[in-house]
């Protein structure tokens, strides 16, 4: 950080008491660092590694966009993020992910549908053939090309736009479009099972990994399905079922994340700072969400003297399916499947650890 943007920031901190509409107007006007909103309570947020050249600073903010970073800055204010770091190449991901270490991180991406091409493009166009069969035949097809020493990544066609890793107080959000690499240390938090990657509805998540980058993603959680179990006794009045990230954001954590603004995003244009920090959102809410909810079903444990098996939120994600974590007495890899899952229901639990 440069002296005049330490400057700036000791100039912000020293008027944290002013009211949060002051806060946006220009504390600081380096293109590299967002403008902090946030109130006293609040830590101050910073954006760095904004691109330098300004036809790279993605489509121009509008009162939508405004709205949306003033927004987006009290939630992330609110979830103790005090910075967002902006990934744009190979170097800069290595360098910046080598200080997420083991332990849970809240992970999300931002995709749009991939391009099929070549043999995969062939299978998918065939009208005879079934759903079932066009994807057994496509995983096949995936799964050989992967395994051959000319595989290589066509990122031309890939669907995959953002990588969002939070841990501490920090989101890195990696622009996969701009970087068109595979960033070995991305490949090592995805591919440890010593890195928890917790996320609300994480299995499209390991999907897209697995289709654009052919990896086999461990460890995944899936805090929608945490917020399952945590409900049964919490929302009694309520259907028997996972809580969208909204929802969860909004009884557990008492904030408030309007999904309406996504909707409106084209992730494979360069992505402006609201844009960005909108981004980063979900994966902070998770890691939050995963920390409450993992002590809140430990102490349903001792209330309801019952065992709840992590193995019902967190699994493997290879060749494209979910996976359970333990593998059978043969060291086979077994599906992971919510049958498998003896739920908690109408406040007993129900069957037995399996």
């Amino acid at each position: 950080m440069s002296d005049t943007e330490t400057a700036a920031v000791t100039n912000f901190q020293r008027t944290c008491d002013e009211p949060i509409l002051t806060k946006c107007q220009g504390v600081m006007e380096s293109p590299r660092i967002l403008h902090p909103i946030s109130v006293a309570s609040m830590p101050t947020v910073l954006l760095s590694d904004m691109p330098p050249d300004e036809e790279d600073e993605g489509p121009e903010m509008t009162e939508e966009d405004e709205a949306a970073l003033t927004a987006s800055m009290i939630v992330m204010g609110a979830l103790n993020i005090i910075t967002v770091i902006y990934v744009t190449t190979e170097a800069q991901a290595n360098t910046e992910l080598a200080a997420v270490v083991e332990g849970a991180v809240g992970f999300d991406t931002e995709f749009v549908k991939r391009t099929l091409y070549g043999d995969e493009k062939i299978i998918d166009d065939m009208p005879t053939m079934s759903p079932s069969a066009k994807k057994t035949a496509r995983l096949a097809i995936q799964y050989l090309k992967s395994r051959s020493p000319l595989f290589g990544i066509d990122w031309t066609k890939t669907g995959l736009c953002l990588v969002q890793i939070a841990q501490g107080e920090v989101v890195w959000v990696l622009n996969m479009n701009r970087i068109k690499s595979y960033p070995s240390q991305l490949r090592r938090i995805l591919e440890s099972d010593n890195i928890a990657k917790t996320g609300a509805g994480i299995a499209s998540d390991g999907f897209v990994i697995w289709e654009d980058l052919r990896t086999n993603t461990k460890n995944l959680v899936d805090v929608g399905l945490m917020t399952r179990l945590w409900g049964v006794n919490k929302r009694k009045d309520e259907p028997y079922s996972n809580l969208a990230l909204e929802t969860a954001a909004a009884e557990i954590l008492e904030i408030t994340i309007d999904k309406t603004y996504q909707k409106n995003v084209d992730w494979k244009v360069e992505p402006n700072k609201a844009q960005i920090i909108y981004a980063a959102i979900d994966a902070a809410a998770a890691l939050r969400l995963h920390k409450i909810l993992t002590v809140e079903l430990a102490q349903d444990e001792v209330d309801f003297a019952v065992k709840i098996p992590t193995d019902w939120y967190t699994f493997n994600f290879t060749l494209g399916e979910a996976m359970r974590t333990r593998k059978s007495v043969r060291d086979v890899e077994i599906p992971w499947s919510m049958k498998d899952c003896t739920w908690f229901s109408n406040n007993k639990f129900q069957g037995r650890y399996y």
